[in-house]
């Protein structure tokens, strides 16, 4: 889990091309989908990181 990965998502795409399951996660609800678009221009299917708008505090984090 890439917790406020922002707008920039910068380490969720890295872990993704390291092969792991990713999760990035913001409170900024307007952030989520620039990531989305980051990620793809980056070479990333749609949907191969999932990026949610949460409180990281209240995130029902599944190991």
């Amino acid at each position: 889990m890439d917790a406020g990965c922002g707008d920039r998502a910068k380490l969720s795409i890295k872990f993704k091309y390291l092969g792991a399951k990713v999760t990035g996660v913001d409170l900024g609800e307007d952030l989520i989908p620039i990531a989305r678009e980051k990620a793809k221009k980056q070479g990333l299917a749609e949907g191969s990181i999932k990026f949610q708008s949460v409180n990281v505090i209240s995130f029902p984090f599944e190991g």
